[in-house]
């Protein structure tokens, strides 16, 4: 015997042929139940009814002239014959109706089959013509609004949501690439200038060796960036994180980033305020959100750090009184590599990747992140933690 192998669809019924069966076999189960029905209701009520037939007569005769009581002529013999006769007839018409529904279902679920796996089939053609050259292809609906055509919106959505990823990581790798180029060409650049100095037997100018270390450092922070963007949350373990006491740490940590700035950090927490996550991770994101709030102040400008609980999650908000950010620019500050003010971004050391890491920590660990700015008169990053339980 041949082995079917379960995971082969090929080797399986079609969708068409198994709606099919199924309606054959209902079908031919509401026959069988007809036919039995019918014979049962034959046997028993036949019989009866026909007698009762042939003695209201004879009951009716004997009333009407009063003369003396005898006894009835035999009916029994007679009705049977008649039961036979008609239980006869009841087979035949059982069966000739039983082939008339087992035909007029086969043709029927031949049509309903058919109905139903052309669309589904006419979709499978259509997601087989999609790939990565053409992505923005979509099912078409046969648009009688049944389940079939819940499911291709459904799949259209989903190819939505595949599309803006792979657009959005080719762009991030074009960004990544333009970001690299930079600083290895200045490398490229300084060592032909140390090999031509080289041969002929002079120094090293101490600028080169300190603008070498400089791109180096850069790249070094470029590429760890990029990898934190491409760990998941598995490769982070977690632990209970006292939120108030890591926004002191920090704010501790940067405050000669602050006086450098001519920044005043002001912090309020209330009590202790415990999430689940990893430190590392809830670290770098707070801290990157306090650097730029520090960095894109004004001097003499204030950060104001608020952490406080609500029945449905922990707010922590951080506010400056910065350059603020335009309002056309908000949608697109998470994004990799985007900078607001790319002459800024680059001399304050940064990699363009620092909000890029805030979304993608937050979104490890179910936070939801807000924005409120305004040009010249500063922003507001609010970042809601779900308690833990």
């Amino acid at each position: 015997m041949k082995k079917i192998d379960a995971d082969n669809p090929s080797k399986k019924p079609k969708l068409q042929t198994q709606l099919m069966i199924w309606t054959l076999g209902l079908v031919l189960l509401l026959g069988l139940l007809q036919v039995l029905l019918i014979n049962r209701m034959t046997v028993v009520n036949v019989p009866k009814t026909i007698q009762m037939e042939l003695i209201r007569p004879t009951l009716q005769s004997q009333s009407s002239t009063q003369v003396e009581r005898e006894e009835p002529p035999s009916i029994s013999d007679g009705a049977n014959e008649i039961g036979e006769v008609v239980q006869r007839q009841m087979w035949i018409i059982s069966a000739i109706s039983l082939i008339a529904l087992l035909i007029i279902g086969t043709i029927g679920s031949f049509i309903v089959s058919n109905h139903v796996s052309r669309p589904v089939d006419l979709f499978s053609e259509q997601i087989a013509s999609i790939n990565v050259n053409s992505l923005e292809k979509r099912l078409i609906p046969s648009g009688k609004g049944h389940e079939i055509d819940r499911m291709a919106s459904e799949i259209n959505k989903t190819l939505d949501r595949l599309e803006q990823a792979f657009r959005s990581q080719e762009q991030f790798v074009l960004d990544a690439a333009h970001e690299l180029r930079t600083p290895l060409s200045t490398l490229h650049a300084q060592v032909e200038i140390l090999q031509a100095k080289q041969n002929k037997g002079e120094g090293v100018p101490e600028a080169i060796l300190s603008a070498q270390g400089k791109n180096l450092v850069r790249m070094e922070a470029i590429v760890e960036d990029l990898l934190l963007l491409a760990k998941g949350k598995q490769q982070f373990p977690e632990e209970c994180v006292d939120l108030s006491q890591l926004i002191g740490e920090i704010c501790m940590d940067l405050q000669w980033l602050a006086e450098k700035h001519e920044v005043k950090l002001m912090y309020e927490a209330e009590e202790i305020q415990v999430i689940q996550a990893n430190p590392m991770m809830i670290d770098r994101l707070i801290r990157n959100l306090i650097v730029n709030a520090i960095q894109y102040n004004k001097p003499k400008g204030v950060v104001k750090i608020n952490l406080k609980p609500k029945p449905e999650a922990l707010f922590l908000s951080i506010q400056d009184s910065g350059i603020g950010i335009a309002q056309e620019d908000l949608p697109h500050i998470f994004d990799r590599f985007y900078r607001v003010d790319p002459s800024r971004s680059r001399l304050s050391g940064g990699t363009g990747l620092g909000l890029a890491i805030v979304q993608h920590i937050a979104e490890l660990y179910k936070a939801e992140i807000t924005v409120e700015s305004e040009v010249a008169k500063g922003s507001c990053f609010i970042v809601s933690f779900p308690k833990t339980e």
